[in-house]
């Protein structure tokens, strides 16, 4: 195919090559008339950003927003894009300068930032109380294999999907603004600080030349494991502190109890005095005595109530206990004819916490990351029902995994014994 000069160029200003749009089956001059379009209406979609931006801004839980317009090279790239390959998009078959912006659900982009996981839900019920997402698109929960997602368990309209570069984040597609009577769409997205740090590392680096590197993906995944973990001990941080202010104001509560208590301890028995000195009539003795009798049973409850109280933030504080919280005992493993890891794992919970984590280990090392399954089989010398305990994997190494236990009922894990089984394999 031989082209003009003008068309030459333009291709090579989209960034696209001559092969790439013969393969889409679109002629130069759709292309171009798409692009052109496209410019005439960049400040309208700008505008619109903007004002989107400042309506997810006034949720109170949201850190910082950013938002964007698509270039035109990005999107006449992402047009061609999606006609070539293994499998070409029917929607994007038939597009034309008439229909773009409906089929293109990007054009603008907004992406809400905030600190904790546990934000998430305020976040996700202010974009909903201000927009009705896309009819035939769900909330889509981006996540990596072996992510803790229990915060997501109240809402089962969102879908879940388990991205194939462990890319975090929440998708929503919202109306914006018409421009001639088409609908345009706008794609809110919303992460934490520490998945947002990751994703634009991992965009930075990864694209467009190194995308398919062994060595670049392994060092990748390694940090998307540490963002993971961050995430959980920021969040771990938060809860710590709320309960420290509870823990606090449980002291200053008991401390006004032990006041108004001995102010009233003190009443009683000067009325009981009184009455004695003065009175003929038992019965008001009596009377006054039983009140002082309630009062002290009154607050005999209540203090039993706050000790235990106090007893359960202790016991989730951890305040001052320095043992490890998780020793491994024991692991023993074997490598099957068809080089399968199996083998068993025991580890002792030291002291309570909201998960245990441990890491296990494979000898040899593979030579690539494996997939690997772990079951609970045993509880020692705790009350834990085993039912209630709930187990995920991660792995990011061809040489170890990553193992965390969580109780559903408590809400942390009880100090004792726990014996686990692995599989560790490559996926043919």
């Amino acid at each position: 195919m031989s082209l003009e000069d003008d068309k030459l160029q333009f291709i090579k200003d989209m960034g696209i090559t001559e092969a790439e749009v013969e393969e889409s089956g679109l002629s130069i001059e759709i292309l171009q008339e798409i692009a052109e379009d496209y410019k005439k209406n960049e400040l309208i979609l700008l505008d619109e950003a903007e004002y989107i931006a400042k309506k997810i801004q006034r949720c109170e839980s949201v850190h910082s927003v950013r938002w964007r317009i698509k270039s035109v090279s990005h999107l006449i790239k992402k047009i061609v894009r999606k006609l070539i390959g293994k499998e070409p998009s029917e929607k994007y078959r038939d597009i034309n300068v008439n229909n773009y912006k409906t089929i293109v659900t990007d054009l603008i982009g907004v992406r809400a930032i905030y600190l904790f996981k546990s934000d998430w839900e305020i976040v996700h019920k202010h974009i909903l109380s201000r927009w009705i997402t896309k009819e035939d698109e769900q909330v889509t929960i981006y996540h990596r294999k072996g992510d803790i997602m229990d915060i997501y368990k109240e809402y089962p309209e969102c879908q879940q999907k388990i991205h194939f570069y462990n890319y975090r984040s929440i998708h929503y597609l919202v109306p914006a603004t018409k421009i001639n009577s088409e609908q345009i769409f706008c794609e809110i997205q919303t992460r934490t600080i520490f998945e947002e740090g990751w994703s634009e590392i991992d965009h930075k680096v990864r694209y467009p030349d190194f995308s398919e590197d062994e060595n670049l993906m392994s060092y990748l995944t390694i940090f998307n494991r540490l963002a993971g973990s961050a995430d959980e001990m920021g969040s771990y941080v938060n809860e710590l502190v709320a309960l420290i202010k509870k823990n606090n104001q449980l002291e200053e509560d008991r401390t006004l109890k032990e006041k108004q208590f001995l102010a009233e301890k003190e009443k009683l028995q000067l009325d009981i005095d009184n009455l004695s000195k003065t009175e003929k009539s038992i019965d008001k003795v009596r009377q006054a005595y039983e009140q002082l009798i309630n009062v002290q049973k009154e607050e005999l409850e209540s203090l039993r109530s706050e000790l235990k109280s106090q007893t359960n933030e202790n016991i989730r504080l951890n305040r001052h206990e320095k043992t490890p919280m998780v020793i491994l005992l024991d692991q023993s493993s074997q490598i099957t004819d068809d080089g399968v890891h199996e083998g068993e794992i025991e580890i002792e919970v030291t002291r309570t916490n909201r998960f245990a984590t441990f890491t296990g280990h494979f000898d040899p090392k593979f030579d690539c990351i494996p997939t690997v399954e772990v079951e609970l089989i045993e509880t020692k010398g705790i009350e834990t029902d085993k039912s209630k305990l709930s187990v995920t994997t991660g792995v990011g190494q061809p040489h170890n995994f990553n193992v965390h236990l969580f109780n559903k009922d408590l809400g942390y894990i009880e100090v004792g014994k726990y014996k686990f089984k692995f599989k560790g394999y490559v996926a043919n």
